[in-house]
């Protein structure tokens, strides 16, 4: 962590939302910064030390893949953070595969949840940048556990949507064939991704054992 107050930046578009994160985390023992776009974001980091960015998926300028996208080139050892209200596969992949994001957070956000969900991400990516810092064998593998946990994540959740799915088909409102594949497809994708990152988990889990 940058300090021992870790700084959390959260961005949203949506103003009653920035309002709204200081009174959800006035008492968290942490440094907070709102902002209401990725530009601002990355203003922001170009004069303070970050330890984890939340980010809203839908915004005008850069959306949150996009921001994060950037981040993760420009200080990968940060924390990357989605937030969405859309639960569409499309966009979990893309925020796996683009940005490289440790957690999605679906929205909308109850307090108390939240702050236990960010609670346990600043020490999740407390633990990933420490392994940055350790060996180049170390930061893989805390690459590789938090894809693992992200993309079971969102294998779960593609899974239950595609059971609502097919049970919508048997309703008179069928859902559109063309959705159904659409989410079996990136059902698969994301279930050969996380067969692929289990293969590599243990591979380098060996070899640093082996060391």
């Amino acid at each position: 962590m940058t300090t021992e107050r870790p700084v959390i930046v959260l961005v949203d578009d949506d103003e009653a939302m920035r309002r709204t994160w200081p009174r959800i985390l006035g008492s968290e023992p942490l440094t907070l910064h709102v902002s209401k776009s990725g530009r601002e974001v990355l203003h922001i980091l170009d004069a303070t030390a970050v330890d984890v960015i939340v980010a809203d998926y839908n915004m005008p300028d850069m959306d949150g893949v996009q921001l994060l996208e950037t981040v993760r080139h420009q200080a990968p050892e940060i924390g990357r953070v989605l937030m969405t209200g859309h639960i569409f596969p499309d966009v979990f992949v893309e925020a796996v595969n683009r940005a490289g994001v440790h957690h999605i957070l679906l929205k909308p956000l109850k307090p108390q949840q939240f702050r236990a969900d960010l609670q346990r991400i600043i020490e999740e990516c407390a633990q990933y940048q420490s392994a940055i810092k350790d060996s180049d064998v170390a930061r893989p593998l805390s690459q590789l556990r938090a894809m693992y946990l992200e993309l079971s994540e969102i294998a779960h959740r593609l899974r239950t949507q595609l059971i609502d799915l097919r049970a919508d088909t048997e309703a008179p409102l069928k859902a559109p064939t063309k959705t159904l594949l659409d989410y079996q497809t990136a059902l698969d994708d994301v279930q050969h991704k996380l067969d692929a990152t289990s293969r590599m988990w243990n591979t380098l889990a060996k070899s640093r054992a082996a060391n």
